[in-house]
């Protein structure tokens, strides 16, 4: 999965610089900043991230809870490497 994404973004970055500089004149943003190769953690190194962080989480298996638990994870491990 991790691939996948960087091939994406890497697709898009390539593809499609005009656009992208067109929208950022009209919404100036930051740009997108991941690692090559991507982080794999698993589930427990995720939970004990957050939990070093103190941002903790209850996770419930569902599509939305997952989903807030990666973007928490994301912008935790964003924070920790200074990307």
């Amino acid at each position: 999965m991790g691939s996948l994404f960087t091939y994406i973004f890497d697709g898009i970055a390539d593809g499609y610089k005009h656009e992208l500089n067109l929208i950022a004149q009209q919404y100036p943003v930051e740009p997108l900043k991941y690692l090559r190769p991507s982080l794999r953690l698993t589930f427990e190194e995720g939970i004990q991230m957050l939990n070093v962080s103190r941002h903790y989480a209850i996770v419930v298996i569902y599509a939305e809870t997952v989903y807030i638990f990666m973007k928490q994870l994301c912008y935790v491990y964003s924070r920790s490497m200074d990307i």
